[in-house]
């Protein structure tokens, strides 16, 4: 919120008005998801099939990566409960070590998916001036990032004991 003040980018009331419309969103969704727990699956892919209204009025990149990560957080998270079920009952050290290890590694996914997916960044391995490749591209960079943060990490990190 500072930076963007700091940056000249908003007013200050505007960064407040959006956290807050933020936290209210948070709250709002965290009771439909305990009212319908039962039916999860079916909220979360409604809920996304809705967000897709966005790409619709704002098609642009990270409204891709956004529909992307949400994309492969869902499949994660469908994954994650049937096969995985990872849990994070431990002692604090131990999720602080989890969580250090799994941002650590999603930035780690994250660098190397950009560099071998279609970017528009000088020194990509695909190196592409083309807006729709360039838009997918980041799309799906941030899919695999969703799946790696809801699944892969959580079976890796439930496989080793850890």
């Amino acid at each position: 919120m500072v930076s963007r003040v700091y940056l000249g980018v908003h007013y200050a009331s505007d960064t407040v008005v959006g956290a807050t419309l933020g936290i209210l969103c948070a709250f709002l969704m965290m009771s439909i998801y305990y009212k319908f727990y039962e039916k999860k699956n079916t909220l979360i892919i409604c809920v996304y099939a809705i967000s897709l209204i966005a790409l619709f009025f704002n098609p642009t990149a990270d409204t891709l990566k956004t529909m992307g990560m949400g994309l492969g957080g869902i499949a994660g998270f469908m994954l994650e409960n049937k096969f995985v079920k990872f849990t994070t009952e431990t002692t604090w050290k131990k999720k602080a070590t989890r969580l250090c290890i799994g941002v650590s590694t999603l930035l780690l996914v994250r660098s190397v998916f950009k560099l071998i997916l279609p970017s528009m960044e000088e020194g990509a391995i695909f190196y592409t001036t083309n807006k729709t490749l360039y838009y997918w591209g980041g799309f799906f960079r941030y899919m695999i990032m969703g799946l790696y943060g809801t699944f892969i990490y959580p079976a890796i990190f439930k496989k080793f004991n850890f």
